[in-house]
């Protein structure tokens, strides 16, 4: 399993095995870019990271998902998500 940041979106990518092809492996939205006043749900304003907790699985992934859209709103939120697809 990978995460990553492209963009302003958080993906993942379930690998075969660690030498599966990051190329023709689907990609999953986990988190999107929004508003400031619409956060929620995936939507979060101005996302970094998308860090997997140790002990996640692809049953249940935990992520870290950090958030700095200026001088003084930075902070970072645990998010859990259920069932990525193989």
């Amino acid at each position: 399993m990978l995460t990553y940041l492209e963009g302003s979106t958080i993906y993942a990518q379930v690998l075969d095995s660690p030498l599966g092809n990051v190329f023709t492996a689907p990609k999953q939205t986990l988190i999107v870019n929004g508003p400031a006043n619409m956060q929620g749900g995936n939507v979060v304003c101005a996302p970094y990271g998308g860090f997997i907790i140790p002990g996640s699985s692809l049953a249940d992934l935990e992520l870290v998902v950090s958030q700095w859209y200026d001088d003084t709103n930075y902070r970072f939120m645990q998010y859990r998500i259920g069932g990525l697809a193989v």
